[in-house]
């Protein structure tokens, strides 16, 4: 078959179904075989298997490939959120949350040099290149990695005691993954359906691509980045709660977005407009990290990485959800189709940081407590190592 529209959204498609029936099942894994083998296990396992791809180009293959993938990928973030509660004290979480966001810069990079390299090597070169490097991370991260940089020690056979009922049962918990549904929205809408808009209905110059594949998730990260930084000096300053900061930053990684992109429809035939909307909204969107990300840190240290499996699942069927209504989008070029699609787009932003002001917190909940129930992590005195490095 011929690399179509339709063609790239079966393959997102695939990808997102990995990303959707995996977060969970890896957090439980994590809190067996450690966080720290599990990242590195994943990671190394979605650069490798992309050695396959020219292999199966375009074919059911390359399909189940992508769901390979997906998998992996999705099995990644749990076990990264169980790091971010064991290695870093609670006072800086929202700054090393908000450094998820460099995956944009990954996106960047590929759409640069990925370009490049097709261009003078060929497309297959590319699959070689990102096993490549997945091998050479890898090693570093197996090398310099150190559970003794840990402050918090995993209880490696505490997978049994998860209290699922009251985690279930949890407003903040789900407002954390309603939250994440959003901005997962969000952002597959932005990346996936601007610059489709951009040419089928303002005819945007194929020119201008590349300044869009890598320019807004510069400032994604970036502002992501910033956000995490300025709310763990708020927090730390004592002038709002943790919960109060929370909701703060989800109301701008939702709220401007909403407003831009129900404009972005609205802009007339100048495609610089919306194009610069585009940016904007994506930025802004970084700041998700410091939000809902790290919320889902602070309701359940001991449980971070379920409870951030959990988000991660319900945010995956909001981009599945996404991928289909900006795929239909594709059926037709008038403006009209496209501002409906951003206009769901806005209301969904809009709808789940509703949700989440209603019922968000940053406060532990008691489901939590050691004397509860066992933990995945169980606090000892000792202090940080890496903080004593860092200090």
């Amino acid at each position: 078959m011929s690399r179509t529209d339709e063609t790239e959204a079966v393959l997102r498609e695939a990808f997102m179904w990995g990303t959707l029936v995996s977060p969970l099942a890896a957090s439980r894994i994590a809190a067996r075989v450690g966080a720290e083998r599990l990242f590195g296990v994943g990671v190394l396992s979605a650069g490798v298997i992309a050695i396959m791809v020219p292999a199966s180009w375009l074919t059911p293959c390359h399909v189940i490939i992508r769901i390979i993938q997906g998998i992996f990928m999705g099995a990644i973030w749990p076990a990264a959120h169980m790091i971010a509660v064991t290695w870093i004290k609670p006072k800086h979480v929202s700054t090393f949350i908000s450094l998820y966001a460099a995956v944009n810069i990954g996106y960047a990079i590929v759409g640069i040099l990925g370009t490049i390299l097709v261009h003078s090597l060929g497309r297959d070169w590319l699959s070689y290149v990102i096993s490549g490097s997945a091998f050479i991370w890898y090693f570093f991260w197996w090398r310099f990695i150190e559970e003794s940089l840990q402050y918090n020690h995993p209880k490696r056979d505490e997978h049994r005691n998860l209290p699922w009922r009251r985690l279930l049962m949890s407003k903040p918990a789900w407002s954390c993954g309603i939250a994440v549904v959003g901005s997962q929205w969000a952002d597959a809408t932005l990346m996936l359906g601007v610059t489709k808009y951009l040419k089928l209905v303002y005819g945007f110059s194929t020119e201008y691509d590349d300044v869009l594949q890598y320019l807004p998730h510069i400032g994604h990260f970036f502002s992501a980045i910033t956000f995490g930084i300025v709310i763990d000096h708020i927090r730390l300053s004592g002038m709002v709660s943790t919960t109060t900061s929370r909701k703060l930053v989800v109301y701008f990684s939702h709220f401007p977005p909403a407003a831009l992109l129900f404009v972005l429809g609205y802009t007339g035939c100048d495609p610089t407009a919306p194009a610069a909307l585009y940016t904007a909204a994506l930025a802004m969107t970084g700041a998700t990290s410091a939000g809902a990300y790290s919320s889902a840190a602070d309701i359940a240290p001991n449980f971070a990485g379920t409870v951030f499996g959990l988000c991660q699942t319900v945010g995956a069927a909001g981009l599945l959800a996404a991928n289909y209504t900006v795929s239909e989008g594709l059926h037709g070029s008038f403006a009209g189709w496209w501002r409906l699609v951003f206009g769901v787009s806005s209301a969904v932003l809009l709808s789940t940081a509703a949700f989440f002001m209603a019922f968000g917190s940053g406060s532990v909940q008691d489901w939590n407590a050691p004397g509860d129930i066992q933990p995945e992590m169980e606090a000892v005195e000792e202090p940080s190592r890496l903080e004593s490095v860092l200090e």
